[in-house]
């Protein structure tokens, strides 16, 4: 499994584990007091998902301008060593009803957490959305990437399902992508 053993990640990724924790598969589940309490680790855990909509960055942005007037719910996973492995960023849009963070502008969003821990993650998830240590009744997860693996250890039923295309970006960064323009091109950007 590729949570074992927290994968080397560094001591200062690993928190002091909190109390009342939910133990389902070796992975514990606990609420996030703020969205910078965890944000280096959890940077570290959106980079290899390569979806601007899995960072702290994103959240904290779309936070501060339209989560002003409603309650964070936000849930972290951890394995048996305290070490950050999934982060649940979502807030309560309604009494008892969560939503993911970055609706609705956010076209993919979800929890976040290493490409290879989703089948953990998504299980210790749908037990905390069970036993409601989220601290909410229902998630509402309506941009939740179908080819992701979250779906089958979810509760919950699937209301509606649409295509959201990603086009894949072969350049490393901005420099790269002119670089390979011609000169009319550029002048035009």
């Amino acid at each position: 499994r590729a949570v074992e053993a927290a994968r080397g990640r560094p001591r200062e990724a690993q928190i002091a584990a909190p109390e009342g924790w939910l133990d389902p598969l070796g992975l514990r589940t606990a609420p996030i007091p703020d969205l910078g309490t965890v944000a280096e680790e959890w940077s570290a855990l959106a980079r290899p998902t390569g979806n601007l909509f899995s960072t702290p960055e994103w959240a904290t942005t779309w936070w501060r301008h339209f989560g002003a007037d409603r309650r964070l719910r936000l849930g972290g996973v951890y394995d048996g060593h305290g070490t950050l492995v999934g982060v649940v960023p979502a807030y309560l849009a309604l009494p008892g009803v969560a939503r993911l963070i970055g609706h609705p502008h956010a076209d993919r969003a979800g929890p976040v957490c290493a490409p290879e821990d989703r089948p953990a993650v998504a299980q210790a998830l749908g037990a905390a959305l069970r036993d409601r240590s989220l601290r909410c009744e229902v998630l509402v997860a309506d941009v939740l990437p179908s080819d992701e693996g979250w779906r089958p250890s979810l509760p919950g039923s699937v209301l509606r399902s649409e295509a959201s295309p990603v086009l894949p970006i072969a350049w490393s960064g901005w420099e790269e992508f002119l670089a390979e323009r011609r000169h009319h091109q550029r002048s035009h950007l």
